[in-house]
């Protein structure tokens, strides 16, 4: 009997060490990506900070849901999944980072990344409970999980955040007049400068309210269409 509660403690031990490595690798990679920066890359091409981190939140959270994905349907061994640990815990510590720069939506943004860090996890677990449907089907209730969550939390965050309209700021009056956007969430619009139709007479320097028009399928969002009216930066921020 000693021997064997010999080895039951030494497993016990080296799960515990492998547990603790991995935390401290985890620590050890968010500290030296928070030394790394490619904005200046992205601000050569007018790309603000805010918006820069919004995107490294989508990557680190897109990264970790396929990094789940391929492990529940058997393409990624366990140990490499237990690495993309790192992706979703970067995309945690981001979230709270974009308080700083939305302030007014920043629940909308938490709930997106909360969302979409939710399913991964969610389908890593149905995995470990539920290995396999059935022979023939063996993935099938991973993917129908998979489908009615994306349509229930969309139509949640939709219903919830969803707005048709965006903010961005007159670059170049006139009609059309250039204006420049940054991602919006709410209004699913990405950053970039773009040309709408000025019938109020947006001038050069104002924050203005933008109409959206969203696709019939909206797989790429929306497109901003004309300015609506000119508001307070105060307002643009609410």
């Amino acid at each position: 009997m000693g021997s064997i509660e010999d080895i039951g403690e030494a497993a016990i031990r080296a799960f515990d060490k492998l547990v603790s490595d991995l935390i401290g690798l985890l620590i050890k990679l968010l500290k030296f990506t928070r030394k790394i920066s490619f904005y200046p890359y992205f601000q050569k091409r007018g790309i603000d900070f805010k918006d820069y981190v919004v995107l490294k939140a989508q990557m680190a959270t897109l990264a970790f849901l396929f990094a789940a994905v391929l492990y529940v349907f058997g393409f990624l061994k366990p140990v490499f999944a237990l690495s993309s640990l790192v992706l979703g815990g970067y995309s945690l510590y981001l979230i709270p980072k974009l308080r700083e720069h939305f302030p007014g939506d920043h629940n909308a943004y938490r709930d997106f990344f909360l969302g979409y860090l939710g399913i991964a996890v969610l389908l890593v677990l149905v995995k470990l409970s539920i290995p396999s449907f059935n022979p023939l089907f063996p993935n099938l209730h991973l993917v129908v999980i998979s489908i009615a969550y994306i349509l229930l939390f969309s139509h949640f965050f939709k219903g919830k955040y969803g707005r048709s309209y965006t903010y961005g700021r007159v670059i170049e009056g006139g009609n059309p007049a250039k204006v420049k956007l940054n991602y919006d969430i709410r209004a699913s619009v990405k950053p970039g400068i773009v040309g709408l139709e000025n019938l109020v007479n947006a001038r050069e320097g104002e924050v203005v309210k933008v109409e959206v028009e969203r696709s019939r399928f909206n797989l790429r969002g929306c497109k901003a269409v004309r300015i609506l009216r000119g508001v307070s930066p105060e307002s643009a921020q609410t």
